[in-house]
């Protein structure tokens, strides 16, 4: 068993600070995003299934096709791709903004076949409890911690490794395909001294502060240092005029870090480096720590700014960073014999999250179980029976284990409206949405879970996977309601390098698509039943298309199942036998729809499978009961608007966030604080369950107050039914109603009493909520 993640992160919490002394601080993060926590082990596919051949019908198996309605919620939209004409003009597909289409005529959107396969196979992922795969383990993760409080995790994880006195500087060299670092020269014990930003004036320098700042070098250039030879106290570009002869390094102003409303930086100090020094042996750098370093490069080590393209001449390369030959490096001295892991283009670089000896730097597969990995696993879960499989790793298993054809495949979405004007939100040169940043999983916090609401006891990507701590789970985001505010309140004076134009179709729009299945077992069909009959309800919806952290992309969709009998050979029921119906009509081999019980008939066997597996069949009836599928269902819940306190509650944070607003992330901001940095004091995200039962808990209780419920057992014996009432749960006697309440879902439910401290303490049944 791997750690959980706590199941309440508590609202506030004191700690000690220097200089401040006590402070209060928010422990509870807010996001658009959570998680559905990663199952306990995997739940195989039956076996007698997957020993079938796949080139024949078979008897006991079940084909057919499931006919799709789906109806949109909020403003969904799906990006159409370049057609050949936009191709060769090289234009981005960011700046067109139509909807994706199949008919270059009429341009009526379509809802691509693969885009509704890939929302059914997530969902079925998670109530299955299938492996936990598709996780990349490009994406390597870095930190900086140069000015962090000493009860963050990382502070004394960076100190440790950096130090003044064990940072050095060189120059790269380049050999076969090999990089090598030749030490400078020292000045004094160093290799490496300062100078203030201020204090220099050679030609073509562009200050800090200047809008037009950019990273540059400046090399054979002459400059002179303090008594201590820590400072340069003087800077010629003329080589044969002072002291020292070098080049002249500058910092990153990370001006997302200094005061935003001035457009200064925090940031005052740049650095020399004196020539080549040929004595030393020169340094090896690690083929891993290259390769980590270009997997891992930001913006600004691409491009030389924070937005593509804005620095045309930038001294970097996209590929390879600041790595070239004969340029200045900082690094950390090895021991002899090994090779540098840890460099970078300043002396405060970025050093890896690493778990391992080697100082691999860490990726988010990392903290995937092995036993939840998809690669190497030769058993299959029901996801893959369902949809298919490639296994990643070449295996000795045989050919049908490592790969397997898919049994379902899904038409594209027919837009069912005439008026196709009509359909979209805006005219056809789009409009702008607010930005949207990529994912940050170095948000640990978040990302990993957490056994403590402590900030110095946070797991990140340095802790050890599986004992410490894993990744969350299945992200998804929260439904934000039929019209969520997702224009940008400024696109005129917006950068062009970060916008895009997009044109969404309208709620209350009609699709309708066709599922076609093949030798499914009654497991296999009802767990695309269980999703279906999810999706068909009112208080849920799912996701699809782009825009998912603004709310767009909620859809609501209702099926019809068709069986087709392929396998049976009496004349009356085979398709293949048959060509005429009795009654003259062409034969189909399909049934009528299938009716309520038969669909029952097959989600219950999903369920039972599920539940056997897992060795909670005696304990739970439904799968509705266990924690992991309540937190799927409380991020499909929907309402079409959302209060202002549940919009608070399903918001991003900022890095500046106006102090003058009613919600923020923090207990006490400084009177003469006119912004303020969420993030600052990592705050832990809670689970859905705690956010949902926040949203919704009314301040205060009364007798007679009516309330939401979900029916979490009956038991005949008694008359017993239990309910869930804000992660809370409740055993009552409901002798009167017991007929009436169905055996799961939501009911309203009324407070009989309460006790001395005002928390519930009896409910009675009211009504079923249909």
């Amino acid at each position: 068993m791997y750690p959980k993640h706590i199941s309440k992160v508590s609202e506030t919490a004191q700690i000690q600070r220097e200089k401040v002394g006590e402070i209060s601080i928010s422990r509870k993060a807010v996001a658009a995003y959570n998680f559905v926590e990663l199952p306990d082990k995997v739940v195989s596919a039956e076996a007698d299934v997957i020993s079938k051949p796949q080139n024949q019908y078979h008897s006991d198996l079940h084909s057919g096709c499931i006919d799709c309605t789906l109806t949109t919620a909020s403003p969904l939209y799906i990006r159409t791709g370049l057609n050949l004409e936009e191709f060769q003009q090289e234009k981005e597909a960011k700046d067109l903004p139509g909807f994706y289409y199949t008919d270059p005529d009429t341009q009526k959107p379509v809802l691509p076949g693969s885009s509704l396969r890939g929302i059914m196979r997530s969902l079925i992922e998670i109530v299955s409890f299938s492996k936990f795969s598709k996780v990349s383990e490009q994406q390597r993760f870095f930190f900086r911690a140069v000015a962090a409080f000493n009860d963050d995790p990382t502070s004394s994880l960076y100190k440790n490794k950096l130090s003044s006195k064990n940072v050095k500087a060189g120059y790269l060299r380049h050999e076969n395909g090999q990089w090598f670092i030749q030490p400078a020269r020292l000045i004094g014990d160093q290799t490496f001294v300062r100078i203030e930003d201020k204090n220099i004036n050679l030609p073509g320098f562009i200050s800090m502060n200047d809008p037009a700042y950019k990273p540059q070098y400046f090399s054979n250039i002459s400059f002179s240092v303090d008594e201590g030879k820590k400072k340069a106290t003087e800077l010629s570009a003329n080589p044969n005029e002072l002291d020292y002869v070098g080049t002249l390094v500058t910092s990153g102003n990370m001006k997302e870090t200094g005061d935003q409303s001035s457009g200064k930086t925090d940031r005052k100090y740049h650095y020399l480096i004196q020539q080549p020094d040929s004595k030393p042996q020169r340094l090896k750098i690690s083929d891993i720590a290259i390769r980590d370093y270009r997997n891992s490069l930001t913006t600004f080590q691409k491009y030389g700014s924070n937005q593509k393209d804005e620095n045309t001449d930038s001294p970097f390369s996209e590929k390879d960073g600041f790595l070239k030959k004969g340029r200045c490096v900082f690094y950390c001295e090895p021991l002899e014999g090994e090779d540098v892991t840890l460099f970078g283009q300043s002396p405060n670089f970025r050093i890896a999250y690493s778990f391992k000896e080697s100082g691999e730097s860490a990726s988010a597969a990392d903290f995937v179980p092995e036993k939840l990995k998809s690669s190497d696993v030769v058993e299959v879960d029901i996801a893959e029976s369902i949809f298919g499989y490639v296994r990643n790793k070449k295996t000795s298993c045989s050919d049908e284990q490592q790969a397997r054809a898919g049994k379902v495949f899904f038409s594209d979405g027919i837009c069912q409206e005439e008026n196709i004007e009509d359909i979209f939100m805006v005219n056809k040169a789009g409009e702008v949405p607010r930005i949207l940043a990529s994912p940050k999983p170095t948000t640990f916090q978040h990302y990993l879970v957490q056994t403590s609401s402590e900030k110095k006891k946070l797991k990140h990507y340095a802790s050890m996977p599986e004992k410490d701590t894993v990744i969350r789970g299945h992200k998804l985001y929260w439904h934000k309601g039929e019209a969520p505010d997702i224009w940008h309140p400024d696109s005129k004076n917006a950068s062009e390098t970060q916008i895009t134009r997009i044109r969404p179709i309208k709620p209350n729009k009609v699709f309708t698509f066709k599922i076609d299945f093949e030798n499914l077992s009654s497991v296999e069909l009802g767990a695309l039943l269980w999703i279906l009959d999810v999706a068909q309800q009112d208080q849920y919806r799912l996701s699809l298309g782009m825009g998912k952290p603004l709310g767009m992309g909620a859809v609501k969709l209702t099926h019809e199942v068709y069986l087709c009998d392929r396998a049976k050979i009496e004349k009356s029921q085979s398709r293949y036998t048959s060509l005429f119906e009795d009654n003259g009509g062409w034969f189909s081999g399909y049934s009528n729809v299938l009716g309520q019980s038969d669909l029952d008939e097959h989600t219950q066997a999903f369920e039972k499978h599920v539940l056997r597996a897992l060795e909670q069949s005696d304990k739970w009836q439904k799968l509705s009961q266990l924690r992991r599928i309540k937190m799927l269902l409380t991020m499909l819940e929907w309402k079409e608007t959302l209060s202002e306190d549940e919009e608070n509650q399903k918001r991003y944070m900022e890095i500046e966030r106006d102090s003058k607003e009613s919600h923020i992330i923090v207990n006490s901001p400084k009177p003469n604080d006119a912004k303020i940095n969420e993030y600052s004091e990592r705050p832990i995200l809670p689970n859905p369950l705690q956010v949902a039962g926040e949203v919704t808990r009314p301040k205060t209780f009364t007798e007679g107050m009516k309330l939401e419920a979900r029916v979490l057992e009956k038991k005949k014996k008694g008359s017993k039914v239990k309910y869930e009432i804000f992660n809370e749960h409740y055993n009552e006697g409901e002798k009167k109603s017991f007929s009436k309440i169905p055996d799961e879902g939501m009911v309203i439910v009324e407070i009989r009493s309460l006790k001395e401290d005002g928390s519930i303490n009896h409910v009675k049944f009211v009504r079923t909520i249909e």
